[in-house]
C-alpha cells in the first residue's frame, strides 16, 4: 500500500520548533507493529492533530545505528532478565544530515527512559570505539544511576538501519517515530524487514498518551520487548535467539 499521498497532508514542522515541543530526552515508550494497511488508518486518524517533521524538503530520514556490547553481551543479558536499571550504548548516524552521535540510554526502576548523547565525527562513529573523551562523557552520566558498567571491554555489536519518519503532536508533548525497511546485520547474519513493516513508537511523558489509547481503540496494542537492539540479536545471532525477545521476532518473521 503506498502511504506517501497520506503523509503528505500533514502539516509540516521544523527540527528546532519539533525539539521545543516534544524533544522527551526523558520519557516513557510504547512500540507497536503494524503493516502499511494498519498504518493508513492511523495516518488518516492523526491527520488533524499531528505534524509531520520536515527538514531541506525531506521528511523521509536514513538511520544508521552500530550497537556496543561485551562478548558476552552484558546489555543483552541485562534486559533479556528484565533489569530495571539498564542501558544502551550506540553510535548513531544520520545519514541524510551526515552528523554522527554516540549515545546512551539509561532505564531507571520506574520504567522511564533518559537519554544522553555526545557529538563524534564521522570516523568515530565507522569504527565504533569508546575513546577515552566518550569514557569520560559516559561515566558522567553514569554517576547518580545506579548501573554498573561490566568489567570488560564494549565493542561494535550489531548494526540496524532504517528509514524513519516522525510525526509531533500539536497540543501535547508526543513524539511518534515510525520507521520502515529495517536492517539487521551482524557480520555474515543480515535481516531485512520489507517494505510493509513499521515499527511505531509513541515517546510521551508518562506513556500514556491520547495517541496511545487511539491505537488500542482500533484494536493495536503494544507489542513488549521490542527493543531493537534485542530483537536484532534475536534475528541474526544464534546465541540470542532463545529469549524473552524471541517471540517479537517471531512476529517481525510473519509480517516480513
Amino acid at each position: 500500500m503506498v502511504l506517501s499521498p497520506i503523509f503528505e497532508r500533514f502539516p509540516r514542522i521544523g527540527l528546532d520548533e519539533l525539539n521545543v515541543k516534544a524533544e522527551l530526552l526523558t520519557r516513557r515508550d510504547n512500540k507497536y507493529l503494524l503493516n502499511a494497511s494498519q498504518l493508513a488508518d492511523v495516518l488518516l486518524s492523526l491527520e488533524a492533530h499531528c505534524e509531520l517533521l520536515e527538514i531541506d524538503g525531506r521528511h523521509r530520514f536514513r538511520y544508521e545505528s552500530i550497537y556496543l556490547d561485551t562478548e558476552d553481551h552484558h546489555c543483552f543479558r541485562d534486559h533479556n532478565q528484565n533489569r530495571r536499571h539498564r542501558l544502551k550504548l550506540r553510535f548513531r548516524h544520520y545519514a541524510d544530515t551526515r552528523l554522527a552521535y554516540f549515545e546512551v540510554k539509561v532505564k531507571d526502576r520506574n520504567n522511564q527512559t533518559r537519554k544522553y548523547r555526545q557529538r563524534v565525527d564521522h570516523g568515530v562513529f565507522s569504527g565504533a570505539a569508546l575513546t577515552p573523551e566518550l569514557m569520560t562523557f559516559l561515566g558522567s552520566k553514569l554517576q547518580n544511576h545506579p548501573h554498573q558498567l561490566a568489567k570488560t571491554l564494549y565493542g561494535p555489536t550489531i548494526q540496524v538501519d532504517y528509514e524513519r519518519i516522525t510525526l509531533v503532536s500539536r497540543q501535547d508533548a508526543i513524539r511518534v517515530t515510525l520507521d520502515n525497511r529495517l536492517r539487521f546485520s551482524q557480520g555474515s547474519g543480515v535481516f531485512h524487514t520489507g517494505e510493509d513493516l513499521w515499527v511505531m513508537e509513541v515517546k510521551s511523558e508518562k506513556g500514556r498518551s491520547w495517541i496511545d489509547r487511539l491505537l488500542v481503540h482500533q484494536r493495536i496494542r503494544p507489542v513488549p520487548r521490542c527493543s531493537k537492539y534485542c530483537v536484532g540479536l534475536s534475528l541474526v545471532n544464534e546465541t540470542a535467539r532463545i529469549s524473552r525477545f524471541t517471540s517479537t521476532a517471531n512476529l517481525i518473521r510473519r509480517m516480513t
